[in-house]
């Protein structure tokens, strides 16, 4: 959460000045290495503010499952859809996947999706009874 004092803070810095003492900022430098970024700002009653920025990317898997259950507690239908990552070396960045089993209709839908090309990489549409 967010203070106050942050705020007024981030405030006069984003407007060039010196979140202590209000003067402008007469030099400032800047220097990146790889996902690191420095700026270095300097205000014209000498305060230095230094700024290091680090830069990560990730990658978040997200994946749903329900089931449908009858009154009997059975269950009827399961749906699971969402990303995950692929054992697969020819999908390194994972596969969108979407799956329902239907046992009241007896019938099984399957697409895998390659999240990089989006190309279908696996489609299977059938009776469930079929279904290996």
């Amino acid at each position: 959460m967010e203070t106050k004092e942050y705020k007024e803070y981030q405030k006069a810095f984003m407007a060039g000045l010196c979140p202590f003492c209000h003067a402008p900022f007469v030099s400032a430098t800047k220097k990146t290495q790889g996902n690191v970024t420095s700026h270095h700002f300097q205000c014209q009653n000498g305060h230095i503010h230094h700024e290091v920025l680090f830069k990560e990317s990730i990658k978040v898997w997200n994946m749903l499952k329900i089931k449908q259950k009858g009154e009997d507690k059975k269950v009827k239908i399961k749906l699971k859809t969402g990303s995950e990552i692929s054992g697969d070396p020819r999908y390194p960045k994972g596969v969108e996947k979407y799956m329902k089993v239907d046992k009241v209709n007896d019938w099984y839908d399957q697409v895998v999706t390659d999240l990089n090309t989006g190309d279908i990489v696996h489609e299977e549409h059938e009776p469930l009874s079929n279904h290996k």
